[in-house]
């Protein structure tokens, strides 16, 4: 009895050397599992945030973009503003000179034809004069 005790205290010992072989195997693979799991999660998850970075880089990009776009566009319509600003003051200047010369030339036929006529009046009053004197003359 003392032997047959003996073999079923060795097999009880054998069963509880294995049961717990077997809960550290499988321990050990849960904690491999979990591990895996976690490295799996952590690599999804850091490509998951390159992702989305490089996302923001592109909607920063695109962003950077329209805002050149529309300093471009504010820059040619404030050069087209100031060119047509220079085309009227160059026009207005136009006008002005040209409005200049033609009183100039306005003041100039005035004068001319005031100083004939005046030339005129005086050879008329000087022919008065020579016929007035060949009357004279002729009554002498």
């Amino acid at each position: 009895a003392a032997k047959s005790t003996a073999s079923s205290a060795a097999r009880q010992k054998e069963r509880e050397s294995l049961e717990k072989s077997l809960a550290a195997a499988r321990e050990s693979a849960e904690m491999k599992d979990r591990v895996a799991l976690q490295s799996n999660t952590d690599k999804l998850l850091a490509e998951r945030e390159e992702r989305q970075q490089a996302m923001r880089r592109q909607e920063d990009e695109m962003k950077q973009r329209m805002v050149e776009r529309e300093a471009k566009a504010a820059r040619e319509l404030e050069e087209a503003k100031q060119e047509r600003k220079a085309k009227a003051k160059a026009d207005e200047d136009r006008k002005r000179a040209e409005e200049e010369r033609r009183r100039v030339r306005a003041e100039d036929e005035r004068r001319k034809r005031e100083e004939k006529a005046a030339l005129g009046a005086e050879q008329k009053q000087a022919a008065e004069r020579r016929g007035e004197a060949r009357v004279r003359a002729e009554d002498e």
